[in-house]
C-alpha cells in the first residue's frame, strides 16, 4: 500500500534513510566515507536518483520548484548530515530520543527543500513565529 500523499512519502524515505544509518553506523560509514569504489560510487547514484524522482514526482503534483535536481541535492545534504553529525559521535552522545530526532530531522530537510525550491529568501523572525 503505498502513500498517496508524495510529499509524506518524501518525508518517510528521508525517515527511513536516517533511521537505517543511525541503525548501521558501521555499514553507513564505510559506504559514504570510505574510499570510493565503482559500487559505492553505484549505490549513491541510485540512492540520489530515488531521491531526485521523489521530488520530481512532488513537482510534478504541483509543488513549486525551479529545479528537482537542485533540491533533491539540498534535501540529500540534509539527511545525509543528519545521520553523520551523529555516527561519528560516541553513543552516549546521541539524543536520548532518537526516534524524535530522526522524525525532526526528516520534517527539517522536506520543509527546508521545498519551501525554497522555487525562492530562496534568508531566514528571518517574522518567517518562523506565529502572529498571536
Amino acid at each position: 500500500m503505498g502513500i498517496a500523499d508524495l510529499v509524506t512519502a518524501l518525508h518517510e524515505t528521508c525517515v527511513a534513510y536516517i533511521a537505517f544509518g543511525l541503525r548501521h553506523p558501521a555499514q553507513y560509514r564505510l559506504v559514504t566515507d570510505g574510499e570510493a569504489t565503482e559500487a559505492s560510487r553505484h549505490n549513491e547514484d541510485a540512492c540520489f536518483r530515488y531521491f531526485r524522482d521523489k521530488v520530481t514526482a512532488c513537482r510534478e503534483a504541483g509543488v513549486p520548484m525551479e529545479s528537482p535536481t537542485e533540491t533533491a541535492r539540498v534535501l540529500c545534504s540534509a539527511v545525509h548530515g543528519a545521520v553523520s553529525l551523529l555516527i561519528h559521535q560516541e553513543r552516549d552522545a546521541w539524543p536520548s530520543d532518537t526516534g524524535r530526532y530522526v522524525a525532526r530531522a526528516a520534517s527539517s530537510a522536506v520543509h527546508g527543500a521545498l519551501l525554497t525550491a522555487s525562492r530562496t529568501r534568508p531566514p528571518s523572525m517574522s518567517a518562523v513565529t506565529r502572529p498571536d
